[in-house]
């Protein structure tokens, strides 16, 4: 049987099972003691500010909202306080491109170049079959090198998708899922070629505003004043952080990075840690799947589209356009297990990801099977799930990232918990106890490694004859200079790299914020 009619089996067989426990959902969405739950992980996860939506098909939403939007100040959050969303951004797109589709416009098996000739990767052959499914189920295989394009100073999106004809494959072409941003700036410049608008102006015309989406943005320039707003490469350290960049009557949640907290593996929230780590509202060239910001009220108006678009009349998709965009595209690793029904009552089977969609993800829990999106950035975390079979979805939204990738699930499988009627644990108490282990075997590591350090190996260069700047076609350049008598080095503005000798003309080295 040819691979991708396996696949459509194994994706009807995930699937399939979630319509047996499509059962009655609880009265009420939320557990009893779940606001005080809430604000508990906040402080065990050094989160000034959440919000959480439940979305149920029939029943009106159910929003809940907690602490600050700046941990300093006293303006709350409420339900239209905007977050950044990051990679949830990615649904939107695909949404557009349902659109697209429904209008006969595109299909989603046409080829990139079909619109964008010009597109290549290092590939010659890879370049010309490269489809609209392929960057929106992460199955190309090119490689992304961890985002790093969002760092090259002065980076347009056109640009950026010139440079992606220097990137080979991390894995073979379809072989599997290989989560890939850089796709989506691809997907934006074919989307601006076939509408004739700019992708953020579709997505507002087109999109949010058919589904009355008040509170949602392409990006932060769109409510901060442009001067404060800051494209990679210009002046990061100068200006504004947070709400002191953002005009009074704007509603939105500060972005949080706790570094020393990510370095060191604390877990209690510490008012002096969280001091002058407000960051800044940023832009960088791959927008397209990463800058959009949006109420939890607004999200959760799009939980219920991918829900169930018939669920809302003024959906501008149809119920076969969401249909193909949650269908399993791309596995997301081998090796994954066939029946999930085996742990489906294992506290150890948690929330993961193992597939793609269109432009979302595939989740397995308790053996049951949600789509949605995870989206964390500089200063934001995002969780959107939902359960078209059992005709509930869930959306939480914090403004702190690093270690709140934690937080996240605890307050989300909280919720899976209830209105699956299983015996819930303390998910907070879990990942609290999972993330002080891996750091335990971090420490451990790096005294391994460090211990196996030569010696009395020097350098041929000194750290004097490094300093300059590097071209390199994949990344654009790299700056070297001494601070202090440090080495470091650095292709934009949001963080640095510290090196220290290791052996020979080898170096560590070590991430540091500038902020």
């Amino acid at each position: 049987m040819p691979a991708f009619n396996v696949l459509r089996v194994v994706a009807a067989t995930l699937l399939l099972p979630a319509v047996a426990w499509s059962a009655n959902l609880p009265k009420d969405p939320l557990p009893p003691d779940f606001d005080r739950g809430v604000e508990r992980m906040m402080q065990q996860w050094s989160i000034p500010g959440t919000a959480v939506a439940i979305v149920r098909a029939g029943r009106p939403d159910v929003v809940r909202s907690y602490g600050k939007r700046q941990w300093n100040r006293n303006e709350p959050v409420d339900g239209r306080t905007l977050f950044g969303i990051a990679s949830v951004t990615k649904t939107f797109i695909a949404g557009a491109f349902g659109l697209l589709v429904q209008e006969g416009k595109v299909q989603w098996d046409d080829p990139i170049v079909k619109y964008l000739p010009e597109f290549r990767l290092a590939d010659p052959w890879i370049s010309t079959q490269v489809t609209i499914r392929d960057l929106l189920s992460h199955r190309s295989g090119f490689a992304s090198y961890g985002d790093f394009l969002e760092e090259i100073p002065n980076l347009s999106e056109r640009n950026a998708t010139a440079l992606l004809a220097h990137y080979p494959q991390a894995v073979p072409f379809r072989s599997r899922g290989d989560y890939n941003s850089l796709g989506f700036i691809v997907l934006s410049q074919v989307l601006e070629k076939v509408s004739g608008q700019p992708w953020e102006q579709f997505l507002h015309e087109r999109l949010w505003q058919t589904l009355e989406l008040r509170d949602t943005y392409a990006r932060s320039d769109e409510f901060v004043p442009a001067a404060n707003v800051l494209p990679t490469g210009d002046g990061w350290s100068e200006q504004p952080t947070g709400l002191d960049a953002v005009p009074a009557s704007v509603n939105v949640a500060a972005p949080h990075v706790q570094w020393e907290a990510h370095f060191q593996g604390r877990f209690v929230y510490d008012a002096h840690e969280l001091a002058n780590r407000t960051v800044h509202f940023h832009r960088t060239a791959i927008d397209p799947s990463q800058s959009a910001f949006t109420s939890v009220t607004d999200l959760a108006r799009w939980a219920r589209v991918l829900m169930s678009p018939e669920d809302g009349s003024k959906s501008p998709l149809e119920a076969r356009t969401v249909e193909a965009m949650r269908e399993l595209n791309a596995i997301r690793r081998p090796g994954w297990p066939m029946n999930w029904s085996k742990v489906r009552n294992d506290v150890r089977n948690d929330l993961r990801t193992v597939g793609y969609g269109l432009g979302l993800e595939i989740y397995t829990y308790r053996g049951r099977t949600l789509v949605g999106h995870s989206g964390g950035e500089l200063g934001y975390s995002t969780l959107m799930l939902v359960d078209p079979y059992a005709g509930f979805g869930v959306v939480v939204m914090a403004n702190n990232a690093t270690r709140t990738f934690g937080a996240m699930p605890s307050i989300m499988q909280t919720v899976l918990d209830w209105n699956y009627g299983e015996r819930s644990i303390d998910w907070s108490a879990h990942y609290l106890e999972r993330g002080a282990r891996e750091h335990t075997e971090n420490l451990a590591e790096l005294a391994q490694l460090n211990a196996a350090r030569p010696t009395n190996s020097p350098p041929t260069l000194s750290p004097t004859a490094m300093v300059g700047e590097y071209l390199n076609p994949k990344f654009g350049t790299v700056r070297v200079f001494q601070r202090d008598g440090r080495l470091i080095a650095t292709t934009g503005p949001s963080y640095e790299i510290e090196f220290d000798h290791w052996a020979g003309d080898i170096y560590r080295g070590t991430v540091i914020s500038p902020l």
